[in-house]
């Protein structure tokens, strides 16, 4: 999993940092 699709994610979805 590159870390550039899980920093989109989390800039997508506010709640999965949470």
């Amino acid at each position: 999993v590159d870390g550039v699709e899980v920093n989109e994610a989390i800039l997508l979805n506010d709640d999965y940092i949470e």
